[in-house]
């Protein structure tokens, strides 16, 4: 899974990283203070690009959804166990292709 870090370039990035070390460094000397808060404090935080938010919705949605058709299940759990059950090896081999293009798009 890629990281998208809001288009910065390695070199802003590097940068963007040892000025939070340099934060952090002033973050550790307010620890060894007595702690009392203040707008100076530091704190941490996460932020959730559109993209991120776009898929825990999506999950949160697909999560309450039936992840399957319990009629079917039965009809081919019964097909199965009487032998009349007949596999289509034309759509097998269609669906199987298909899933291949998938994977290599």
């Amino acid at each position: 899974m890629a990281i998208d870090f809001y288009g910065l370039s390695n070199t802003q990035l590097n940068t963007r990283i040892r000025s939070v070390s340099a934060s952090d460094a002033v973050g550790h000397k307010q620890a060894t203070a007595p702690s009392s808060p203040s707008a100076s404090q530091v704190v941490d935080r996460v932020e959730l690009s559109q993209e991120a938010r776009n898929l825990a919705a999506l999950g949160r949605s697909e999560g309450s959804k039936e992840t399957f058709n319990e009629a079917k299940v039965q009809a081919i759990r019964s097909a199965l166990a009487d032998g009349s059950y007949q596999v289509d090896y034309q759509k097998l081999a269609a669906n199987l292709v298909g899933f291949e293009s998938q994977l290599e798009a």
